[in-house]
């Protein structure tokens, strides 16, 4: 990640939500027309002439998901997944929504149903500085964003939660998206460590991780899902099996209530499997604080 720049992975996550938006891989769309603002130029400028070629947009995004084994596709899948966990969430009554690395997601600012949610935004200072710059002049649909700057090799996220007034009596939904891979285990649980801490009882976090099987290389896409992570610059290093992302959350208090991938995925929203699946190692786990 390059000082003052969001990473160069949630460039190319928010641009393929982008382009799923302006031509749907499948039959239930998404909706990211954000993702055009807060991306740098070129790929803001791609995505603008895309929107005004239908026939363009579909060749490149088919082109893009043939190059990278689909992850276009796959980014349709995973947000759909996702803003379903935070729907239901709130609709449990979560009135706050914490996305952990924030990056370049714009749910604050798409999704319905946040009129009386408080959205905290954490992510490194200056990926904010030049997000907020960017998002500057667009309304929430959330009730409050609160940016909240964390530093997460030197910062207490505990902390920074309560000094952006963050209440650990009400209960929050965490979204924990394309985070956990590039941790190591250790930061992973300490970070556990404080959502546990700041959660109060029925709090649901919404977390996707990388199944640990694809590191032996038995996963047909295995090799590919490495070398494309690798190439980005940003190396997997935290891999779990189901049942050891399963303990390290029950650890923290949070029981795991559904653990979806791609396959599901597919199943949920009726679409066929492509023939090259290099993300399909990832996965979804839906917890809930005790």
């Amino acid at each position: 990640m390059r000082a003052g720049r969001a990473s160069f992975t949630a460039q190319v996550v928010s641009f393929a939500r982008g382009l799923a938006t302006l031509s749907p891989p499948l039959d239930t769309p998404i909706d990211d027309s954000l993702a055009r603002v807060l991306l740098p130029a070129p790929l803001s400028t791609i995505l603008g002439a895309a929107a005004h070629t239908p026939r363009g947009a579909r060749a490149l995004r088919r082109g893009l998901d043939l190059a990278s084994g689909n992850i276009v596709q796959h980014m349709a899948l995973r947000t759909l997944a996702i803003d379903a966990a935070v729907r239901e969430s709130i609709a449990l009554g979560a009135r706050q929504l914490v996305l952990l690395g924030a990056g370049l997601d714009a749910r604050a600012y798409r999704l319905d149903g946040l009129r009386d949610v408080t959205v905290f935004e954490i992510d490194h200072p200056d990926t904010q500085r030049e997000k907020r710059s960017r998002i500057a002049g667009h309304a929430p649909r959330a009730r409050e964003v609160r940016h909240v700057p964390v530093d997460f090799a030197r910062d207490s996220l505990e902390r920074a939660l309560i000094n952006a007034d963050h209440d650990a009596t009400v209960p929050t939904c965490w979204v924990w998206e394309g985070v956990t891979m590039y941790l190591p285990k250790p930061a992973m649980a300490a970070s556990l460590a404080a959502l546990s801490a700041r959660s109060a009882i029925g709090s649901r976090l919404a977390v996707t991780y990388v199944e640990g099987s694809i590191a032996d290389g038995s996963v047909g896409a295995s090799r590919v899902t490495h070398a494309l992570f690798r190439a980005l610059g940003e190396p997997l290093h935290g891999l779990y099996t189901i049942d050891e992302l399963s303990r390290v959350l029950a650890t923290a208090s949070f029981e795991v209530l559904t653990d979806t991938g791609s396959a599901e995925w597919r199943r949920r929203y009726g679409v066929r499997a492509p023939f090259v699946r290099a993300f399909d190692g990832e996965r979804l786990a839906i917890a809930q604080r005790l």
